[in-house]
């Protein structure tokens, strides 16, 4: 009787043994998540009206439409963020736009962030020959890889 106790009792430790491995492993693998960050290009076609100089273009990416808001708003001198495009066309700029995010072991809870908005600032040239910073923005389309977004500046005088 003592022996068969003492298997038994051997079994149950070395199975619960067992068991407890496999629930550190899995639980290591469920747990498991890596930070990223990226990056993607958005090629910005530009129509330019006359009295816009291509040069003057300068280019913010912001994370949240409120702060896009806030930095065309009239009154607004905030200069530092503004950055001239990575590539720059007679037609076109590109602008790189930072991503991020996090994945995990099964890819069930991957999150992914980009910026809402594109914040352009331009200067015009006023009929006094003084140059007039202006900024308008604009939404970053949703989705994977590079983008394209038009912009008409000859509208947005009117």
């Amino acid at each position: 009787m003592i022996r068969i106790a003492t298997r038994r009792g051997l079994i149950w430790s070395a199975n619960g043994f067992g068991l407890c491995v496999a629930a550190f492993i899995v639980s290591a693998l469920l747990l498991t998540s890596a930070r990223w960050s990226g990056r993607f290009m958005l090629r910005i076609d530009v129509e330019l009206p006359p009295g816009i100089e291509r040069e003057s273009l300068l280019y913010m990416t912001c994370w949240d439409q409120q702060t896009a808001d806030w930095l065309c708003t009239p009154d607004n001198e905030v200069a530092e963020g503004f950055d001239p495009p990575y590539q720059r066309t007679p037609d076109h700029d590109v602008v790189l736009v930072p991503t991020g995010g996090s994945s995990n072991f099964l890819r069930i809870f991957d999150t992914y962030h980009q910026p809402d908005s594109v914040v352009l600032q331009y200067e015009r040239e006023t009929e006094s020959g003084e140059k007039n910073p202006l900024r308008i923005h604009f939404p970053i389309p949703k989705g994977l890889g590079d983008r394209l977004v038009s912009i008409d500046l000859t509208q947005a005088e009117r």
